[in-house]
């Protein structure tokens, strides 16, 4: 039988008008069952949409802050979160989380492989959201109208994260 290892997950998430991060840790036997772990008990703290920013296996030996329930239980958390002001930030697409021990700052196009994210808000409104370089973006667009039969109307947003460049926000109703 394969013993749990210990994971850590930073969790980034929203309440009224206040961003914060929160640290949780998980034992599972890969890091995946972790994630699914820790995003489980953020959302039991009430958390409707935790999303993660880093994960990393974890030495309990280096546990430096306050913990709840304790850190012997198979799910903890942080009892201390950072705000900070809310404002827009990267979403990585689905599968990848950085590496907080291994990965300092996720700043080269390079080191981002493309991909995409699908959600569904609780009035039905889809949103996509696709990571690309410029020459994968027309083909992306065209490969996203063609997958569905139809849509009423069909926004997008294009932000080029490394540049600080304004948002730019088209609509598509043809």
């Amino acid at each position: 039988m394969l013993q749990d290892s210990l994971f850590t997950c930073l969790i980034e998430a929203q309440i009224a008008d206040e961003a914060f991060v929160q640290v949780y840790w998980a034992r599972a036997s890969h890091m995946g069952a972790a994630i699914e772990k820790m995003l489980a008990a953020a959302r039991e703290n009430g958390l409707t949409s935790p999303m993660v920013r880093e994960a990393d296996p974890y030495d309990i030996e280096n546990l430096a802050c306050e913990v709840y329930p304790d850190p012997n239980a198979d799910v903890f958390f942080a009892t201390t979160r950072y705000s900070f002001p809310p404002e827009p930030t990267f979403i990585f697409p689905t599968g990848i989380i950085p590496s907080g021990v291994e990965h300092e700052e996720a700043d080269d196009v390079d080191d981002i492989q493309a991909g995409y994210r699908r959600t569904k808000d609780a009035n039905g409104l889809i949103e996509i959201g696709v990571n690309a370089g410029d020459a994968d973006l027309l083909p992306a667009y065209e490969r996203l109208l063609l997958q569905h039969e139809g849509y009423e109307t069909f926004w997008y947003l294009i932000h080029d994260h490394w540049d600080d460049a304004e948002d730019q926000l088209y609509e598509n109703s043809e």
